[in-house]
C-alpha cells in the first residue's frame, strides 16, 4: 500500500480493522440508475449583514485588496462547479447597482446595504465583494456564477414592476452585453472589464414565504398576493428571456399555488425550481418516537453522534439517506420542473437545557451528516440537478465552510462538512450505478432533534456508487463512531484494475485543539492498495466519509 497526500490533508491516518461478523459485502453493477449532475457539489457565497457576519467578503484581504492567496487555494481545492451570489434572504433588500464602482450618479460602490429591517447599526462589511471581484473569482475558479436578483422590492411594492424589469435588465446588461454595445458594458469597462461575462444562471429572488404579508405556514398563501408575486417574477423573466432566450431561469417553490401558476404559464421559460433543505436548527429539547421528552442529562455524547449523522431522513428499509418530505420540499419536487437546491447545509447548534447538560457539538458529526445529504441528491439526481452549500466563507456562523480570521492572523481553515463536498465534487461519476449490498450493520436512533428525525433503523455503512466511462467511484459514509469495516466489494458487468484508491475524511475527535477557530477538526487522507486476492476486501475508517477509486480495465 502506498500513501499519498491529498490537498486537504494535515495528518496521516493509521487504523486497525475491528473483527465485524459476519462481513459486510457490496456488490456494485453496471445498471444505470439515474445521472449525478457536477453541479449537485456547488457552493452558495454569501454577503451578510446581520450578527456580525460579512460571510463572502472575506475572500478579499483589506490589506492588499487583493484575494487572500491561502483562501483562493483552498477553494481552488475543492474544484466548486458553480457559485451563488450575492445573496440569500438579504438580496430583497438592496439594489444591485451598490455592488459596482461607476454605477449612474456615483463613482465608487455605496457601502454595504443595511439589514432588511433598517437598522443602520448592522452595516458591517466594506463591500469589498462586488460583482466585478465575484465573477473574477468565478473565472479563477472554473465555477459557473448563478445570481440573484431582487424580487422582493417590486412585491413590497417599493417599486413597479417595470422598475424591478428595468433594474434585472441592467444587471443582466452589465454582466453580458458586447463591449460598446450600451451604457452598462460602459460601466463595466471602466471598471476594468471590456470582454462580457457571459453569466446563464439567473435567480429571481429568495424565499418568497419569508416577504412581509405572506405569512405562510406551509400550505396555501392568500390568492391575491400569490398572483402579485407571479406577476413580479413574470415580468423580469419574460425581460432576461427577451435579452437572452439562453439564460437559465431559476424560481423558489415553495407555495403549491405559485408553483401551479409556474406550471400553467411559464413551463417553457423555467429552468429549475428551488427548494432549501436545512436541519435540525435549534436543538434545545429531545424526545423520543413517541414525543415523550427525553432528560439530556440522561443522554452521553455517543447519543448526540448517532442522531446528528442520521440525516437529513432515514430510508426504513435501507437504513440509507434520503431526502425529508416536508410540505416545502414536495410543493417543489412535485412541480414538472427540475430541482435546484440553491442553499443547503447540516444546520443546527444546541442550546437550552440540552447545552447545559454538557454535550459538545461536533463539527465532525455535522460533517457526516452533509455527507448524508449529498447521498440524498445523488439518489434523487433524475430530479434534483444543482445543489449549492450555504455558506462558504465566514468569520463565525456554525454552518460557514472555511472559518477565515477577519484580522487575517491565523490561517483559514475548513470545517468538516464542506471538506466532505469539496472530496465529493473531485470524485465522483456522472452515472450512479445500481448496488445490492448484505449484512449492513445498522442501529437504532430513537432520539428526535427538532427536524432531526428518530428513526429505527439506521445503516453504520451508507453507500452509493457513481462511474464514469473508466472509473467506478463507491461513496461509503461510516457512521460508527469507533469501529473500522472491512467490506467485501464485488463487481457485476464491470472489471477493475488491481489497483485502486481511497480517499478519507476522517477526523480528530479530541475537543482539546490549539488552534481556537477549529472543533474536532477533519483531514482528508489519500491511500493507494493494491489487491492481490482473489476477493477484495477494503478497508472503511471510523467515523468517516470514504470515495474508493477503481480503473476499469479497457
Amino acid at each position: 500500500m502506498k500513501k499519498v497526500v491529498f490537498p486537504f490533508v494535515v495528518m496521516l491516518f493509521a487504523a486497525g480493522c475491528s473483527n465485524q461478523e459476519p462481513m459486510p459485502s457490496v456488490t456494485i453493477t453496471n445498471e444505470v440508475l439515474n445521472p449525478v449532475n457536477d453541479h449537485l457539489f456547488g457552493q452558495f457565497l454569501e454577503k451578510c449583514s446581520w450578527g456580525g457576519e460579512i460571510g463572502g467578503d472575506l475572500v478579499i484581504n483589506p490589506e492588499t485588496g487583493e484575494f487572500d492567496p491561502r483562501i483562493l487555494g483552498m477553494l481552488k481545492q475543492m474544484k466548486i462547479p458553480n457559485l451563488r451570489f450575492p445573496g440569500g434572504t438579504d438580496v430583497d433588500y438592496y439594489d444591485w447597482t451598490d455592488m459596482i464602482d461607476h454605477a449612474p450618479g456615483q463613482t465608487s460602490r455605496n457601502p454595504y446595504y443595511a439589514y432588511r429591517q433598517g437598522d443602520g447599526d448592522s452595516i458591517v462589511s466594506d463591500n469589498r465583494l462586488g460583482f466585478d471581484e465575484f465573477l473574477a473569482l468565478c473565472d479563477t475558479l472554473g465555477a459557473e456564477p448563478i445570481l440573484v436578483l431582487n424580487i422582493g422590492d417590486a412585491f413590497l411594492e417599493k417599486e413597479s414592476i417595470e422598475e424591478a424589469r428595468k433594474s434585472a435588465a441592467s444587471l443582466w446588461s452589465y454582466c453580458n452585453a458586447a463591449a460598446g454595445s450600451g451604457e452598462w458594458a460602459t460601466y463595466r469597462e471602466l471598471n476594468g472589464r471590456r470582454k462580457p461575462y457571459d453569466v446563464q444562471y439567473f435567480e429571481i429572488g429568495n424565499e418568497y414565504w419569508g416577504f412581509e404579508g405572506f405569512n405562510w405556514k406551509g400550505g396555501e398563501a392568500d390568492t391575491a398576493l400569490v398572483k402579485h408575486l407571479f406577476e413580479c417574477i413574470r415580468g423580469v423573466a419574460d425581460t432576461l428571456l427577451a435579452l437572452d432566450p439562453g439564460v437559465k431561469i431559476i424560481v423558489d417553490g415553495p407555495l403549491p399555488g405559485l408553483n401551479r401558476l409556474f406550471e400553467q404559464q411559464m413551463q417553457d421559460k423555467i429552468s429549475y425550481i428551488v427548494f432549501h433543505p436545512y436541519l435540525p436548527w435549534n436543538v434545545n429539547n429531545i424526545v423520543d418516537r413517541d414525543g415523550n421528552d427525553v432528560d439530556p442529562e440522561s443522554l452521553g455524547q455517543h447519543d448526540l453522534w448517532k442522531a446528528w449523522v442520521s440525516t437529513p431522513a432515514i430510508d426504513s428499509a435501507t437504513g440509507f439517506s434520503k431526502m425529508f418530505d416536508d410540505r416545502y420540499t414536495q410543493s417543489a419536487r412535485n412541480t414538472i420542473f427540475p430541482v435546484a437546491c440553491t442553499e443547503w447545509n447540516w444546520n443546527g447548534w444546541l442550546s437550552g437545557a440540552v447545552k447545559k447538560s454538557g454535550m459538545v457539538e461536533s463539527d465532525l458529526a455535522k460533517g457526516i451528516g452533509a455527507a448524508g445529504f449529498l447521498h440524498s441528491f445523488m439518489r434523487e439526481g433524475e430530479k434534483i440537478e444543482m445543489a449549492m452549500q450555504s455558506m462558504l466563507l465566514g468569520k463565525s456562523w456554525g454552518i460557514t465552510g472555511i472559518r477565515v480570521d477577519p484580522e487575517y492572523q491565523q490561517d483559514p481553515v475548513f470545517l468538516p462538512s464542506f471538506q466532505v463536498t469539496g472530496l465529493y465534487s473531485n470524485y465522483h461519476g456522472n452515472e450512479r450505478l445500481k448496488v445490492r449490498s448484505e449484512e449492513i450493520p445498522v442501529y437504532a436512533q430513537p432520539l428526535t432533534m427538532n427536524a432531526l428525525k428518530a428513526a429505527p433503523k439506521v445503516a453504520y455503512l451508507d453507500i452509493v456508487a457513481t462511474r464514469t466511462d473508466d472509473q467506478v467511484y463507491l461513496h461509503v459514509i461510516n457512521r460508527n463512531y469507533t469501529d473500522t469495516y472491512a467490506v467485501d466489494v464485488q463487481f457485476e458487468g464491470l472489471t477493475v484494475k488491481k489497483q485502486y484508491k481511497r480517499l478519507a475524511l476522517i477526523g480528530e475527535k479530541s475537543a482539546e485543539i490549539s488552534n481556537s477557530l477549529l472543533r474536532h477538526a477533519a483531514h482528508v487522507e489519500s491511500s493507494e492498495f493494491t489487491q492481490n486476492r482473489e476477493n477484495l476486501h477494503i478497508q472503511v475508517p471510523e467515523s468517516s466519509v470514504s470515495v474508493f477509486v477503481f480503473d476499469l480495465q479497457e
